[in-house]
């Protein structure tokens, strides 16, 4: 419910805002970046309140950004989530099936999903891939 309303307010705001006339994609790219500094920073002390306050931060920029490059003309939104939709659909398969798999099971249907999109060999799941630092 709540995601729709943020859609909303940042379709509002490319059309009311005055900040979004002054802005550009690379301004909120850099920007999104920032955000994404803070939160990692709060991320790595553990304070989970400041985690969440910049995630709002991070999904508003996101979706303030998504309007300026439709808007610019770079990206039509729906044809990026259809898109987005497409690939996981297809490198997660499982998922539409309602199907639990093993950790095993999941990156061989990614990484048949991946060839068949034409990647080389070096861009497939490993385990060096998985690995958190």
């Amino acid at each position: 419910m709540y995601k729709e309303k943020v859609e909303f307010l940042a379709k509002q705001a490319r059309n009311l805002d005055p900040y979004f006339e002054m802005v550009n994609s690379k301004k909120l790219i850099w920007e999104l970046k920032d955000e994404l500094d803070e939160f990692i920073d709060a991320y790595n002390n553990d304070d989970f309140d400041e985690q969440e306050k910049e995630l709002w931060d991070v999904f508003w920029v996101f979706e303030l950004l998504l309007q300026k490059l439709e808007e610019e003309g770079n990206i039509n939104i729906e044809d990026i989530y259809k898109k987005i939709y497409k690939k996981m659909s297809c490198r997660k398969s499982f998922l539409e099936e309602w199907k639990k798999v093993s950790a095993q099971e999941a990156k061989n249907i990614w990484n048949k999903a991946k060839k068949a999109e034409w990647y080389s060999d070096d861009r497939l799941w490993t385990e060096e891939r998985t690995r958190c630092e």
